[in-house]
């Protein structure tokens, strides 16, 4: 072993060829995946984009394809009606104040039943209000170690 291999480095153990990346970039990569999976986390819970797979049809045409007999079965909630072709195709519709609705669903011998509210979750209502405090708290988190970096490498530079 020489002299030179005991001397610390000064580029910051890198062999020159920059592969290992800035700390900076580093960090800010970390963040924006953390970012990119609570999104994905968010998205995956959120109830509204389970309605999103079905085919959404016009109030006007569910009536008709009721009168062709096409519709089986119908789950009608305060705001949105879902049901099932007897294709077995999937679909829904947005209710409008028909008193007439349910008499000619009877009618065409279609299987009706009603769904609750479902509402918000509480986990959601929680994470939707902690997102942007949690998101401040990181940013300040990742600007103050940042800060304490570049002060670190600014005392031990010229020992």
């Amino acid at each position: 072993m020489n002299d030179n291999d005991k001397q610390p480095r000064g580029d910051g153990g890198n062999d020159g060829g920059n592969g290992g990346g800035s700390p900076w970039m580093k960090s800010l990569l970390i963040w924006v995946g953390i970012l990119l999976a609570l999104g994905l986390f968010v998205t995956m819970f959120d109830g509204r984009t389970s309605a999103a797979n079905s085919n959404t049809v016009a109030y006007s045409k569910f009536l008709d394809q009721i009168d062709e007999g096409t519709v089986k079965d119908v789950a009608i909630s305060r705001d949105m009606i879902t049901g099932t072709y007897t294709s077995g195709e999937k679909f829904r519709t947005y209710p409008i104040s028909d008193p007439t609705l349910v008499p000619h669903l009877r009618q065409k011998n279609v299987t009706i039943s009603a769904k609750p509210d479902e509402g918000t979750s509480v986990w959601m209502v929680l994470l939707y209000q902690s997102l942007p405090f949690l998101l401040f708290l990181g940013i300040a988190f990742f600007v103050i170690k940042q800060m304490q970096k570049n002060t670190g490498e600014g005392r031990q530079g010229h020992v």
